[in-house]
């Protein structure tokens, strides 16, 4: 299975709550018959304010809260390379392209979005099995 990350950043001048209405009821509704077979799943990330972490643990609180640096994380599959090589053949074409441009234009601020493969794990708590070895506690 193929992973893509996409970092997205909001559009100037809509709110965080607009965003996440237009991307989930408007740009979702219009994406799903073309992505549908081609794309597995996704999970979508709306992440609140943030901190930068502190020197150490103690002193987190002392951190000021920020806005984060994107507005959603979405995590893409693929049923393999040969897929998400036909997806992207698809929305290079022209006609497709400008549909989903013009769309993407009316939320998305494109030239400060990002995306690319990645690497995912998941999993329940802890994930990695050396981790949760009973020779290691904390």
């Amino acid at each position: 299975m193929i992973k893509v990350v996409m970092f997205a950043r909001r559009k100037p001048g809509i709110s965080p709550e607009e965003f996440r209405d237009y991307y989930e009821n408007k740009h979702v509704v219009l994406a799903a018959p073309y992505v549908k077979g081609v794309m597995i799943d996704h999970f979508r990330i709306y992440p609140g304010k943030v901190r930068a972490f502190a020197e150490d643990w103690t002193k987190a609180d002392d951190m000021p809260e920020i806005e984060p640096p994107f507005d959603a994380v979405s995590v893409y599959s693929f049923e393999s390379e040969k897929a998400l090589e036909d997806y992207a053949r698809f929305m290079a074409d022209p006609e497709i392209a400008a549909i989903f441009t013009t769309d993407e234009l009316r939320f998305l601020d494109r030239p400060n979005c990002l995306n690319g493969p990645c690497a995912v794990e998941q999993g329940p708590g802890v994930t990695n099995k050396a981790a949760l070895s009973p020779e290691k506690p904390l």
